[in-house]
């Protein structure tokens, strides 16, 4: 994984070899965070005038032991 944001490329060269049926999970991420370190959100639109606002992925991992994917957005 890069030392920045995580990207399309990195994230289909780590799971790879993953199960199709592996289970995703983004970890949830404290409001006190954004206060402490200064994160901000993106506006992220689709479909028109559809939106909502993110923050960018960091890295992910696979668990072994559990058999998860996680995907977090702080180092």
């Amino acid at each position: 994984m890069s030392d920045s944001n995580l990207t399309v490329g990195e994230l289909k060269r780590y799971i790879k070899d993953l199960p199709d049926d592996t289970p995703v999970y983004y970890q949830r991420i404290e409001d006190k965070y954004f206060d402490i370190h200064g994160w901000t959100t993106e506006s992220v639109r689709w479909e028109g005038d559809w939106y909502t606002e993110g923050i960018r992925a960091f890295a992910s991992y696979f668990e072994k032991e559990s058999g998860y994917l996680m995907i977090h957005a702080h180092y």
